[in-house]
C-alpha cells in the first residue's frame, strides 16, 4: 500500500483531476485494467485526499473521528475492497496515468 500512497500523494498535492482515466481505460487499456478499477481508484483517491487534507487535529482521537466520519459516506461502501483492488493493479494505473499525461503534453504543444 505505501507504493499506491506514493503514487497518490503528488497527485493530491497538485489536485490532479484523474476524472480522464475513465475515457481512457475505456479506450487504451490493457485486458487487466477494468474501468471499475479506475472508478475504484478515483474513490481511493478522494477518500486519501480528504484525510490528507490540512485538517488541524488537535488529538489523534481527532484524526480517527474524522477517517470514521469519512468511512460513512455512501461513496466510501467497499473501501476496502477498492483499496486491494487498486494496490493490486498499481502498475497498470501509473501506466495509464503517464499514458493519459503524456498525450495531455503533446496535445498541449501542438497548440
Amino acid at each position: 500500500m505505501p507504493e499506491l500512497v506514493g503514487f497518490l500523494r503528488p497527485l493530491i498535492q497538485k489536485g490532479e483531476d484523474l476524472r480522464n482515466l475513465m475515457n481512457t481505460v475505456e479506450e487504451h487499456s490493457d485486458e487487466f485494467l477494468k474501468a471499475d478499477t479506475v472508478s475504484a481508484l478515483l474513490n481511493i483517491k478522494t477518500f486519501f485526499a480528504s484525510v490528507f487534507a490540512p485538517h488541524k487535529y488537535k488529538t489523534q482521537k481527532d484524526l480517527v473521528n474524522h477517517i470514521r466520519d469519512v468511512l460513512k459516506q455512501p461513496e466510501n461502501q467497499n473501501i476496502d475492497d477498492k483499496l486491494i483492488r487498486c494496490v493490486a493493479h498499481r502498475h497498470p494505473l501509473q501506466r495509464l496515468y503517464q499514458n493519459l499525461s503524456n498525450r495531455q503534453e503533446v496535445t498541449a504543444e501542438k497548440v
